[in-house]
């Protein structure tokens, strides 16, 4: 099946602001920061009131929990902590980033890495700007990668 028959994510679908200066702006920008803030209080809800997508639960808790652990993660033996609002400024520079690399709704990406927290940021990313990420760990051999990146869609 190709990209352009797959089903559109619902119109309610969060939509990542398209900028690539919000890529190169960091983490712990303070302007990204507050537009993460900005970006959350205007995700898409459902009739009571809850976050109708998976992006708009992050934008919801970035909001309500700013500043709170989303995630930790240890690396070579160092705990790193992720809050709330940075986990969603991640996932909007990643996105701004992916924009810039003309990733389009509907369209599928495979998103390779370990399972770490920036293959979910990475697919999360996808999400935002309404395309299908289909994750690959890394130790898949190339030849299981293409097939799969050739069922998706991808050229």
């Amino acid at each position: 099946m190709s990209a352009a028959a797959l089903p559109q994510p619902p119109v309610a679908a969060f939509e990542a602001p398209r900028s690539a200066a919000h890529a190169r702006a960091g983490r712990n920008s303070p302007a990204l920061l507050q537009l993460a803030r900005e970006v959350a209080a205007h995700a898409p809800r459902d009739p009571h009131g809850n976050a109708s997508t998976l992006i708009a639960a992050l934008a919801h808790n970035a909001l309500h929990e700013s500043g709170h652990a989303a995630f930790r993660e240890r690396d070579r033996g160092i705990w790193h902590e992720w809050a709330w609002d940075e986990v969603l400024a991640d996932v909007l520079a990643l996105a701004a980033g992916l924009d810039a690399l003309d990733l389009r709704p509907g369209e599928a990406m495979l998103v390779i890495g370990d399972n770490r927290l920036d293959l979910y940021l990475s697919m999360l990313a996808a999400m935002a700007l309404r395309a299908w990420p289909a994750p690959v760990y890394s130790d898949v051999p190339p030849a299981t990668t293409k097939l799969l990146g050739t069922g998706a869609g991808l050229q």
